[in-house]
């Protein structure tokens, strides 16, 4: 019986994680494998083939541009109606294909499912990694235009659907994103597996590590996007208020739209109720957004003048952070580092509060946290 849903593996130099990637293919049942592989040098399709076997077939790029461009490649090989992404260094559970392909015959164009964070050293589970319940809500997924929400997106797709979205050819990183959101933008029908479904497997070396660069091509994504358009479609939706305005301001802040951000923000601050996965409100958050811009505009008296009160009534560990820059450039160096030590009693594997005290021996801290950090499970070093 010929089956209804092929495990796509986009690889490139993986020889030292990818039988483990096709081994659990296998342990699912008798699902088509494919391998693009993004011209390797190592003996990736080798040892894959020594694993899939018959259940295996690869395709290779012509040159190696990029990930989204070796997606793309998948996705013009594609020979089953629905297709599941698996990453050459990660796993998924026995139970993923099946579930999946029910979500899609239902009807979805897209759908994810919960994560495992593991320990690839070890193997060990480290943490459970949920899509937020607020996502799951009515038009939550709209709040993936403020960061994506979904700890895995290497989910299931419909082929049709999918083609007709494409992936950029150009990103070297975040052409997930970049494809959900116009996807988002195209009214994909998107459903959530209620399952843990992937084991992923994440170290400072994976491309989304890559800070900089992550930003850079998400800001690109964002600008894909018509602001207005956005606006409106965020205006209609079922999203709390709270939520509207604070996505609005953190597109509108990447996008480098001044008047727009001080509209969001400023209509942020009068909203009621709190915001997930903050579990602040919107004048929280406001004054949150209203002290960063003022840090980046070296205006360090306005921004303590914002972020003490948050310190004094809703105390977290970016607050911390971020005071301790503003205090340290008016000249008070000591209450500056016990912001940072307080930051890193909260969370003590929080990058920037960490890299204000080293900077403090011998140079000048700077290291701002721009965007409220997620209260909510990630892949990031953050949470413990």
């Amino acid at each position: 019986m010929k089956s209804e849903l092929t495990i796509v593996i986009v690889a490139r130099n993986a020889e030292a994680t990818i039988a483990r990637a096709v081994a659990s293919v296998r342990a699912s049942g008798e699902w088509p494998i494919l391998l693009i592989d993004d011209c390797s040098d190592d003996e990736t399709i080798k040892v894959s083939k020594e694993v899939g076997g018959e259940f295996l077939k690869v395709y290779k790029t012509k040159q190696s541009v990029g990930i989204g461009n070796a997606r793309q490649t998948a996705l013009d090989h594609l020979t089953t109606d629905f297709a599941i992404w698996l990453d050459a260094d990660d796993e998924i559970l026995p139970h993923r294909p099946a579930a999946m392909l029910g979500a899609l015959k239902a009807g979805a164009d897209l759908c994810f499912d919960d994560a495992i964070l593991f320990d690839p050293a070890t193997g060990g589970d480290k943490h459970l990694l949920p899509i937020p319940a607020f996502v799951k809500e009515p038009c939550g997924i709209l709040r993936s235009y403020e960061r994506n929400w979904i700890p895995a997106l290497t989910g299931g797709f419909k082929t049709a659907f999918a083609r007709s979205v494409g992936y950029d050819h150009s990103f070297p990183c975040v052409e997930d994103y970049d494809f959900l959101l116009r996807a988002i933008a195209a009214d994909a029908e998107i459903r959530f597996v209620d399952s843990v479904g992937y084991r992923y497997a994440h170290s400072a070396q994976t491309a989304s590590r890559n800070i900089e660069l992550t930003q850079k091509f998400c800001k690109i994504a964002l600008a894909k996007h018509d602001f207005s358009g956005l606006r409106k479609r965020l205006e209609d939706s079922k999203l709390p208020e709270g939520d509207r305005y604070f996505t609005l301001a953190q597109v509108a802040d990447k996008l480098g739209d001044i008047q727009a951000w001080r509209a969001a923000v400023r209509d942020l601050g009068t909203t009621e109720g709190l915001i997930p996965p903050y579990d602040s409100p919107g004048a929280w958050l406001s004054a949150y957004l209203q002290a960063t811009s003022a840090l980046r505009a070296q205006e360090y008296a306005a921004a303590a003048q914002l972020l003490t009160p948050l310190v004094d009534n809703d105390p977290s560990a970016d607050i911390y952070n971020n005071l301790g820059v503003a205090l340290w450039h008016l000249g008070d160096h000591a209450s500056a580092k016990q912001q940072w030590q307080k930051a890193v009693e909260l969370m003590p594997m929080y990058l920037d509060a960490t890299e204000n005290l080293k900077m403090a021996l011998s140079g000048t801290p700077q290291r701002v946290t721009e965007a409220p950090l997620r209260r909510a499970a990630n892949r990031s070093s953050y949470l413990p």
